[in-house]
């Protein structure tokens, strides 16, 4: 046969042994609102990695009402609902007889009535606020990841816990690098002698410079990786590569003697 509780949900009044279990909404813990902050960094912050002091603004409780929203000796139980937060109402179903419960609308669930607001707070009983906040960048962040820090979000309601901070990392564009994973790559030109003998030229890197050896007979866009002078790899000692784009500059204004020897050089 069905259960009671099945009876009940039929007529849409939920698990009557849990309404009653849960107790007083109006003494219910509700946890905080979690909160979002967009932290931009550098590529050089990203490969380091850094610690960011960020102003984040957020819901405190008020000081003057101490989060209750009304004046001191102001804030009066519900007549409706004597404090509970919830209207019972008697039902018959099926010769049983059954209580409703519903939130009350007087206090709408708090239980309690402001009479006089607080002047402070205007009977929110919290105030906007400016609070610091560090935040540690890990090495080898990638764009976009979240960051959580725990308990930095809104207070929460009848001393609930405190939501979370989450802090998107935007890693911005670099100039002389652009990122693929945890590889770089970048650009680097040659002249026409380098790239037809052969030699030796500085690139840069992340972390400096470093000397790139150019074949005899190098073309233009010719592909170069430098092992491990990448990214690191996020909470590892490992790093990606660098991959260097050789353009061969082709001088545009010869004088009449290196056209001359131009000639010579590749006659026949």
């Amino acid at each position: 046969p069905p259960s009671y509780d099945d009876l009940f949900r039929d007529f849409g009044l939920g698990d009557i042994f849990d309404a009653y279990s849960m107790g007083s909404r109006g003494s219910r813990r509700r946890a905080g609102a979690d909160l979002r902050y967009d932290l931009d960094i550098s590529l050089t912050d990203a490969f380091y990695g850094s610690k960011n002091t960020v102003a984040v603004p957020h819901q405190s409780e008020c000081g003057t009402c101490h989060g209750t929203g009304a004046q001191p000796g102001f804030l009066k139980e519900c007549p409706t609902c004597h404090g509970t937060g919830e209207v019972r109402t008697p039902q018959k179903i099926r010769n049983r007889q059954v209580i409703s419960l519903s939130t009350c609308p007087e206090c709408v669930g708090s239980g309690r009535i402001i009479e006089k607001p607080c002047p402070t707070c205007h009977g929110s009983g919290v105030l906007q606020k400016t609070r610091k906040i560090e935040v540690t960048i890990p090495r080898g962040v990638e764009d976009g990841q979240l960051l959580r820090i725990a308990g930095e979000g809104e207070p929460g309601e009848n001393q609930g816990p405190p939501g979370d901070l989450y802090a998107v990392v935007h890693v911005k564009k670099d100039a002389v690098f652009e990122r693929l994973g945890a590889d770089l790559r970048t650009t680097a030109v040659v002249g026409l002698p380098v790239a037809l003998l052969g030699g030796e030229i500085n690139v840069p890197t992340i972390t400096g410079s470093a000397l790139l050896k150019i074949p005899r007979g190098t073309q233009s866009n010719t592909l170069f990786r430098l092992r491990q002078q990448g990214m690191p790899l996020l909470n590892s000692d490992n790093r990606g590569d660098l991959l260097v784009k050789v353009i061969v500059q082709i001088p545009t204004n010869l004088t009449k003697k290196q056209e001359d020897l131009m000639k010579e050089a590749f006659a026949g």
